[in-house]
């Protein structure tokens, strides 16, 4: 690849960037718009917007508190007077001192603008502009560098079906790819992104047609178990198994004396029993002489379900072995050679499980806890390590069946609805961030009978233009508040070591109020944690809401939710519906229709950017008929060759995608 006037530094971020060829550049497609037009004042009340003033006084600067400090300046804009507010930019008070013309992106609220950013008005171009974010190249240098690149390549020719195209009624693909790095407006941009979406889709669904083409391709031996194991299990437990926990463990045995592999999702909401039905799989399999490893999502998850193994399967004549990224070299190496000798039978374990130090004797069957915390292109890499391993996904998430039918069409879907035993619903109430005496009676009263408190919010920092509280600021809050609880702190920033540290405290009871993010959101089970209080709900889906609710009432305690929004009557209105409605699957359905699928499908991924940005609308119709689509694409490639460059760009993004996943979690 030769360019003109691309220096050093800038060649060498761009071989950094994985860019060596003009594909390779135009293949590189922004991360998002900035869509720069001036509007009035008037239209930034309900949206950030972009707004031309004069600034008619000097600015002011007030240091709120360590790194926070927050300027404010009087402007006018036509006839009308403004104070403006901005934060953490001092940088920009020396330009301000002069009383230029600027154009502000902010929001207006009554007389005063919250600003994120303030530029010289000479300095502002109306457009719509690529935001790339690689490392090294601004994004207007990279455009430079895509126009070269494309007076360098020929037209590019269609590789999508023909009736896709036509039928869906989207850009040619040379002018769409043309239109992606450089949209003239906002029409264009439009049909620019539903291109975008629709292909990234089609993409997602073509790897779920091929996945199950592999599948049903794979022989294996069918697993000979022993009945007497699994009933004795059945008759040991200390409850009755539900009528879905029956069916589903039945769909495992088929399954199991099949000679294809098994890939089923188990789905079922917060406290259906799915561990036990994971644990009943895991049985059979070891009875039938053949390995198991379960994967979770976190240490102390893979810990939990560690316990749950050694309190249902001990003195049943299995070994099964904990395997951790934080244990020491030693152990690791007596549990390597364990599972080599197959002196262990089941090993359960975190993203250590994938390291190449990890060999079996004879891997029968995966379980992997949240299947979608590892994506849709990684979920499957554990089985690699053995011969035509059967698989087991277990999902908290609750998705209509029809939805998951086309989602996650590579697998069989057995559902758990019901619940075992009698467990007290969680207590939900609507509440407004003015309604403080109702939250601190709650804590009051939680703590007066030593059981634990949850706090959640959707930010780790406070973004005052925003008035949303993070988390980092509720714990200041709630440490002066209650002086003689001990307080803790968990959000995404943490390294794993101290996630992990905070969580197992809070598990043994030396933690009385856990402030975090959505990180605790699914699996953890703490019996004495009866309070939820979630700031900014009206930030969260319906699913989301329910699944944070589920951390709560995990024994036979009563249990309580408070659901926090800024007290808009259409909020309030929304999440009323938590207050009666308890069933997941319910929710889920109430999620598709106002939220789009987005949300529920979290495994959705094409390779570069994450679609559901993208995909506004639930559409279960169009989703089916591009599954459609997808399945004629993957029959005529193996069937006479066709569609080789879609398929090859398919493939890529799954060994990308398997790639990354695995150097990230080394």
């Amino acid at each position: 690849m030769t360019l003109k006037g691309v220096g050093k530094k800038t060649a060498e971020a761009l071989e950094a960037a994985d860019l060596f060829t003009f594909e390779q550049v135009v293949e590189r497609y922004p991360v998002r718009y900035d869509e720069q037009f001036l509007d009035d004042i008037d239209g930034i009340k309900a949206r950030y917007g972009y707004v031309l003033a004069e600034v008619i006084s000097h600015p002011k600067i007030a240091y709120v508190k360590r790194n926070m400090q927050i300027i404010s300046f009087r402007v006018k804009v036509n006839d009308a007077t403004f104070l403006v507010k901005l934060y953490n930019q001092r940088f920009l008070m020396k330009m301000l001192m002069q009383k230029p013309k600027v154009v502000i992106y902010g929001k207006r609220k009554n007389s005063e603008i919250q600003a994120q950013r303030v530029l010289l008005a000479d300095n502002f171009k109306e457009g719509i502009y690529p935001v790339y974010r690689i490392d090294g190249v601004t994004d207007k240098a990279f455009l430079k560098i895509v126009k070269q690149a494309f007076e360098s390549l020929p037209a590019f020719v269609e590789i999508y079906p023909e009736k896709f195209v036509k039928e869906y009624d989207l850009l040619p693909r040379n002018v769409y790819i043309r239109a992606l790095h450089e949209p003239h407006d906002l029409s264009v941009l439009k049909a620019t992104l539903k291109r975008f979406r629709y292909e990234a889709v089609l993409r997602y669904l073509i790897k779920v047609a091929w996945r199950k083409r592999q599948h049903i391709a794979q022989k294996k031996v069918v697993k000979a178990y022993k009945k007497a194991v699994l009933r004795s299990f059945i008759y040991d437990l200390p409850f009755t198994l539900t009528t879905d926990q029956e069916r589903a463990m039945n769909d495992i045995l088929n399954d199991f004396s099949r000679d294809t592999v098994m890939s089923r999702m188990l789905q079922g909401d917060t406290g259906s029993g799915k561990t036990i039905v994971a644990l009943f799989a895991m049985l059979a399999t070891m009875s039938a002489h053949q390995q198991v490893a379960f994967l979770a999502p976190t240490e102390i998850l893979a810990q939990q379900h560690f316990e749950t193994c050694e309190k249902y399967l001990s003195g049943r004549g299995y070994t099964i072995a904990l395997l951790t990224g934080s244990m020491s070299v030693q152990d690791k190496k007596r549990i390597h050679e364990g599972l080599k000798s197959k002196e262990i039978d089941g090993i359960v374990g975190t993203h250590s499980l994938f390291s190449d130090a990890v060999k079996y004797d004879d891997l029968g069957l995966v379980i992997t806890d949240e299947q979608h915390r590892f994506g849709v292109n990684q979920r499957q890499q554990l089985s690699a390590k053995g011969e035509a391993v059967d698989v087991l996904y277990l999902s908290a998430t609750p998705i209509p069946r029809t939805l998951a039918m086309t989602l996650y069409g590579d697998m069989s879907i057995s559902t758990l609805k019901s619940k075992p035993g009698v467990r007290l619903k969680v207590k939900t109430k609507i509440i407004t961030a003015k309604d403080k005496e109702i939250i601190r009676n709650a804590m009051r009263s939680t703590l007066a009978k030593n059981e634990q408190i949850y706090v959640v919010a959707p930010t780790i920092d406070t973004n005052e233009s925003m008035h949303l509280f993070g988390v980092t600021t509720l714990y200041d809050v709630i440490k002066k508040r209650y002086k003689d609880c001990r307080v803790g702190l968990l959000h995404a920033q943490l390294d794993s070591q101290e996630k992990q540290a905070v969580l197992l405290a809070f598990k043994q009871g030396k933690i009385d109020i856990l402030v975090s993010t959505t990180v605790i959101e699914v699996g953890i089970d703490i019996p004495n944690a009866t309070l939820m209080i979630i700031y900014h709900a009206q930030r969260f889906g319906y699913a989301q809401l329910h699944q944070l609710r589920g951390r709560v009432g995990r024994s036979d305690q009563p249990a309580q939710c408070l659901m926090v929004t800024e007290g808009k009557a259409e909020e309030s209105s929304r999440l009323a519906v938590l207050e009666t409605v308890y069933d997941g699957f319910e929710l889920s359905e109430l999620d598709l229709q106002l939220r789009g699928f987005g949300d529920l499908g979290g495994t959705l991924q094409s390779g570069k950017i994450d679609i559901n940005t993208f995909f506004e609308m639930a559409d279960v119709a169009l989703l089916q008929a591009l599954k459609n689509v997808a399945e004629e694409v993957v029959s005529e490639y193996e069937k006479r060759g066709a569609y080789q460059k879609l398929m090859k760009i398919v493939k890529r993004e799954m060994e990308i995608s398997a790639f990354t996943f695995l150097k990230a979690n080394e």
